[in-house]
């Protein structure tokens, strides 16, 4: 398994108005995790269906280091492409993830988060996620994999068609594709190829 290394407090903190902040810092950790070790192979942006419910924002992981990797520390970072805003959200509690094996990371409170996630981001991520991003996936100041997204299909989650999922394969939009199947798509699983 990787060591985690600590730092100084990171002050990850979401305040709304007069109501103070609603966590409080969490330690900042830093999961010696090498680049190119976790992959985002699929992701699924919220959207509104029949009757005003709305779907939740999703992001998978596949871990290509070949151990099992401790995402505790591990942040993403979703940043609009064109700069005016971006979004950070940390791993906060022990999330080991195998060898070969995906998690899934929800824009949800983690106690509530649908079944198929592995984790849930919370109050930290109440806003979804923009319409178009780059989404990086970090290690404290260590980009570990980078990816941007267009605008994506409201019927289907993105999906990485390559295999095995690498963070260089995943720098090719010819290798990503809508995926309707599943909740929509395959949270957890491998994803089909693209034709």
């Amino acid at each position: 398994m990787f060591s985690i290394r600590k730092s100084s407090l990171l002050g990850v903190v979401a305040c709304a108005g007069s109501s103070g902040c609603v966590r409080e810092p969490a330690e900042r950790l830093c999961p010696e995790v090498e680049v190119g070790a976790l992959v985002v192979s699929e992701l699924r942006i919220a959207a509104r269906r029949g009757g005003g419910e709305e779907s939740a924002t999703w992001i998978e992981l596949f871990n290509a280091s070949g151990a099992e990797v401790d995402l505790l520390g591990i942040g993403v970072r979703a940043r609009r492409l064109d700069g005016g805003a971006e979004q950070r959200l940390l791993v906060r509690r022990e999330l080991v993830v195998a060898a070969g094996g995906w998690v899934v990371l929800s824009q949800t409170d983690d106690e509530a988060r649908p079944d198929y996630a592995d984790y849930g981001f919370g109050a930290v991520a109440a806003a979804p996620f923009y319409a178009t991003a780059e989404l990086a996936v970090e290690s404290c100041e260590r980009v570990v994999d980078r990816m941007t997204y267009g605008k994506l299909a409201v019927d289907a989650s993105y999906a990485l068609g390559a295999w095995p999922p690498s963070a260089s394969g995943n720098d090719e939009a010819a290798a990503w594709c809508a995926d309707g199947s599943g909740a929509p798509g395959t949270p957890g699983e491998r994803n089909s190829p693209c034709r």
